[in-house]
C-alpha cells in the first residue's frame, strides 16, 4: 500500500494529480477508476504496482471517410493519456463531424486497441456512415421581409449543399435573432433519398425603430444650462428588399446641429455583400458647415467577420467670414477645404444579446488614405492662399476592441479600448472630428473635443435584471490630443440603468468627468436619457 502511494506521488503524476491522489488515497473503492482516469490501466493498488502510463500513440479508422475526416484530424487526440473519457470522446467527436457534414446517421465503434509494454497504444475505429443528404428546397410559410439570400445568409442554409445537423439545431434561434421575422412553430424536415426539404412557418417582425435621447448640460461660468439630444428614425425593408433607411438629427452643444441620412442593403449577391451609402451635414455654430458623403461595401467572409472597402468625400465651408475679411496672415482657425479618400478595414462582431451583450467580442480596424486641398472663399479676398500647404495627402486610422465576459449567472464585465489618429500637414480645426458622446466619452457631450488623436479605455461591471436590462457602473480614461491645447488626460466614472418598459427600452446614464489635476465636481455631472421603441 505504501509502495503504490509513493509511486503515485513521485513517479508518474503531475503536481495537480498528486494533490488529488492525497485527497482520495483513503477511499480504496475509488482507486481503480481514478488511476485509469489518469491513464494507469495496469495499476494494482493492493499489490503496490503502478505500471506505465498509457497514451494514445496512433489512431486509425476504417471506412469511406476521405471526404469528411482528414488524416491530420487524429493529431488532436494522439499523444494524450488513454483514459475512459478519451475513449468516449473520440467516437462522439467523429460522429459529430459526420453529422455536420450532411450525414443523418453514422456508426462509430472501436475495432481494436493494442498497447506495448511502454504504454504506447494504437487504436482502430470502424466507421459506417449513412446516406449523405443534400438540401433541395426551403419552404417559407408567412412573410419574410427581405430577399431569400438574406434568409440563407442568416440561417446558414444553402440549397444544393449538404444539410448539417448544427444548421437544423440553430435554425429557430438564428431566425429569431434576425430583424425580419420570428418562428411560429418548430421547422419541419422532409426527407427523400439523398434530398431534404425544410418547411418554416414565419411571423414578420416590426423592425422599424424610433430612437431619441436627451442630455442636460450643467451651467458653467460662461454658459447657461443646455438641453441637447438626438432623434433617429429607422425604417426596415419598406421596399421588401431587406433595406434599412435611417434619418438622424442631433442638437449639439453651442447651437450646433448634425443631420444624417443612411441607406443600407445588407444582403446582396446571395447574402455575402452589404452596401451602404450615407450623407451628413454638420453645422458648427456660426463657424462652418461640413458636408460628407460616403459609400461602403462589406463582404462577409463568415457570419461574424467582414472586410470593408469604401469611398468618402468631405467639403467644409466657412459660414461667417466677417471677422476675417481683412486678414492676410495668419489664416483663421477654420478654413474651406475638400478631401477625398479610400477606406479599407475589417470588422468582427460576435455577441449573444444584441441590446445588452453578456458574452462576446466586437473588434474593428479601419484606415483611410486620400488627398486634401484648401478652397478659396470669396469672403476672404486678402488671405494669402499661396502660403498655405499645397494639395497633399491625409491618413486616418481608427480601431476598437470590446470584450464581454460573463461572471456567473447575473454579472458580466465589459472591457474595451478605442483609438483614433488623423495625420496631415497643416491641420485646421474644422478638418478634425470631435470626440464625446455615448459611444466614446460618456461623461462629456457629443461634439465636445476637436482632436487629432486619442486612446480611450473603459471598464464596466453589469448586473443583469432582465434579458435586455441591466444596472452598471463604469470608469473611463482617455489620453486625448486637443486641437490647439496639446495632450491631456480625461477621467470619468458613472452609473447606467437600462430596462424594458411597455413603451420601449429606456436607458439612463449619470456620468462625471474631469481633466487630470482638476477636482471632481458632481454638480457638473452629465445626465442622459435614451429611449428606443420598435414598431
Amino acid at each position: 500500500m505504501l509502495l503504490i502511494w509513493v509511486q503515485v506521488l513521485w513517479v508518474g503524476l503531475t503536481s495537480k494529480e498528486a494533490r488529488q491522489w492525497q485527497n482520495w488515497a483513503k477511499d480504496t473503492a475509488r482507486w481503480d477508476s481514478i488511476l485509469r482516469e489518469w491513464g494507469y490501466w495496469g495499476a494494482h493498488p493492493l499489490s503496490g504496482v503502478l505500471g506505465p502510463k498509457y497514451r494514445l500513440h496512433a489512431l486509425r479508422w476504417e471506412g469511406d471517410t476521405a471526404q469528411v475526416l482528414p488524416h491530420r484530424l487524429s493529431r488532436q487526440w494522439e499523444g494524450k493519456p488513454l483514459t475512459p473519457s478519451l475513449l468516449r470522446e473520440i467516437p462522439l467527436g467523429i460522429q459529430r463531424r459526420f453529422l455536420d457534414a450532411g450525414y443523418l446517421f453514422c456508426s462509430v465503434a472501436w475495432k481494436d486497441l493494442t498497447c506495448d509494454e511502454e504504454g504506447r497504444c494504437m487504436g482502430r475505429l470502424r466507421i459506417i456512415p449513412g446516406e449523405r443528404v443534400r438540401l433541395d428546397t426551403v419552404l417559407l410559410r408567412g412573410k419574410w421581409l427581405a430577399p431569400r439570400s438574406a434568409f440563407y445568409q442568416i440561417t446558414g442554409l444553402r440549397p444544393g449543399h449538404p444539410l448539417r445537423l448544427m444548421q437544423l439545431e440553430n435554425l429557430p434561434r438564428r431566425i429569431r435573432s434576425s430583424p425580419y421575422a420570428t418562428v411560429v412553430d418548430t421547422p419541419r424536415l422532409w426527407l427523400f433519398p439523398g434530398l431534404a426539404w425544410i418547411e418554416v412557418d414565419l411571423k414578420p417582425k416590426t423592425g422599424n425603430r424610433i430612437d431619441g435621447a436627451l442630455s442636460l448640460l450643467p451651467a458653467t461660468s460662461t454658459s447657461r444650462a443646455q438641453v441637447i439630444g438626438h432623434l433617429e428614425l429607422a425604417l426596415l425593408s419598406p421596399l421588401r428588399l431587406g433595406e434599412k433607411i435611417e434619418v438622424r438629427f442631433a442638437q449639439l452643444p453651442a447651437s450646433s446641429q448634425r443631420l444624417y441620412l443612411l441607406f443600407t442593403f445588407p444582403y446582396l449577391v446571395r447574402g455575402y455583400v452589404e452596401v451602404e451609402g450615407g450623407f451628413s451635414l454638420w453645422r458648427q455654430d456660426t463657424s462652418f458647415l461640413t458636408r460628407e458623403t460616403h459609400a461602403e461595401m462589406r463582404y462577409r467572409l463568415t457570419p461574424t467577420l467582414r472586410i470593408v472597402g469604401g469611398l468618402q468625400t468631405t467639403t467644409s465651408r466657412l459660414i461667417n467670414t466677417q471677422p476675417f475679411k481683412d486678414r492676410v496672415w495668419p489664416p483663421p482657425p477654420v478654413l474651406d477645404f475638400q478631401r477625398r479618400g479610400i477606406r479599407l478595414g475589417w470588422q468582427y462582431e460576435q455577441v449573444d444579446i444584441r441590446l445588452a451583450p453578456r458574452r462576446g467580442w466586437v473588434v474593428s480596424l479601419m484606415g483611410t488614405q486620400g488627398r486634401r486641398g484648401y478652397l478659396r472663399n470669396p469672403g476672404l479676398p486678402k488671405l494669402a492662399y499661396e502660403r498655405l500647404p499645397a494639395v497633399g495627402t491625409f491618413q486616418e486610422l481608427s480601431g476598437t476592441v470590446q470584450r464581454y465576459i460573463p461572471l456567473g449567472n447575473v454579472l458580466s464585465l465589459r472591457t474595451g479600448a478605442m483609438g483614433y489618429r488623423y495625420l496631415s500637414q497643416g491641420v485646421f480645426e474644422n478638418e478634425l472630428p470631435r470626440a464625446g458622446g455615448a459611444h466614446s466619452l460618456r461623461a462629456f457631450p457629443e461634439n465636445t473635443f476637436p482632436t487629432s488623436g486619442y486612446i480611450h479605455g473603459l471598464g464596466e461591471l453589469r448586473l443583469s435584471i432582465e434579458e435586455d436590462g441591466y444596472i452598471g457602473a463604469f470608469a473611463e480614461m482617455t489620453q486625448i490630443d486637443l486641437y490647439g491645447r496639446g495632450q491631456t488626460l480625461l477621467q470619468a466614472f458613472g452609473v447606467i440603468l437600462q430596462t424594458r418598459l411597455a413603451a420601449g427600452l429606456l436607458q439612463t446614464t449619470f456620468a462625471v468627468g474631469r481633466q487630470l489635476g482638476m477636482p471632481w465636481d458632481l454638480r457638473r455631472a452629465l445626465v442622459r436619457l435614451e429611449w428606443l421603441s420598435e414598431f
